[in-house]
């Protein structure tokens, strides 16, 4: 039982990190692409945050997964085997099942991963869109491949989600 609480905090811990890697890399990518450092710039480079944006949210979602999993085990009759850590099992039982009915005061996470990788990904399409409206003489093909790696990111992050939600439904049903 106690392994299987440290792995949900293992697995929370790791999610926390991904996390704070998002923006580490998302900052280090839109700031060479934008060319806010004065030794390198290209925006191409920009091609790289909806990509970062999907392989973070698909790692996070997974360890959600993960959690919620070992959570619902928590609260099945089989995660009680009897003997004298009983009460503190019955605890464990008690309290993933009044998380669960509590989830909604843990969605702020959620939406902090969703809302920055559409934000985000629009963000790169929006850059991309300006510069194909600009006079500017520089291969449109580069714009053109901003706008479209933008769009696409935006609607991989909305498939991520939609599926992240679909599996844990699957994950509570009966």
């Amino acid at each position: 039982m106690e392994s299987l609480r440290s792995e949900i905090l293992e697995a929370h811990n790791a999610r926390s990190d991904l996390l704070k890697w998002k923006l580490v890399l998302v900052a280090g990518l839109g700031t060479i692409g934008l060319g806010l450092t004065q030794e390198i710039g290209h925006p191409i480079v920009l091609i790289g945050i909806p990509l970062v944006c999907a392989y973070v949210d698909l790692l996070t979602r997974h360890l959600t997964l993960r959690i919620h999993v070992i959570g619902d085990f928590l609260r099945t009759p089989a995660a009680e085997t009897g003997g004298a850590a009983e009460p503190e099992r019955r605890l464990y039982r008690e309290y993933e099942a009044f998380v669960e009915r509590k989830r909604a005061a843990f969605a702020f996470e959620d939406w902090a991963l969703y809302l920055s990788s559409i934000l985000l990904s629009l963000g790169v399409a929006a850059y991309g869109a300006i510069q194909l409206g600009t006079e500017n003489e520089t291969a449109r093909s580069e714009e053109i491949s901003i706008l479209v790696t933008g769009l696409i990111g935006a609607l991989v992050a909305y498939a991520i989600d939609r599926s992240y939600h679909t599996k844990r439904a699957a994950i509570s049903a009966p």
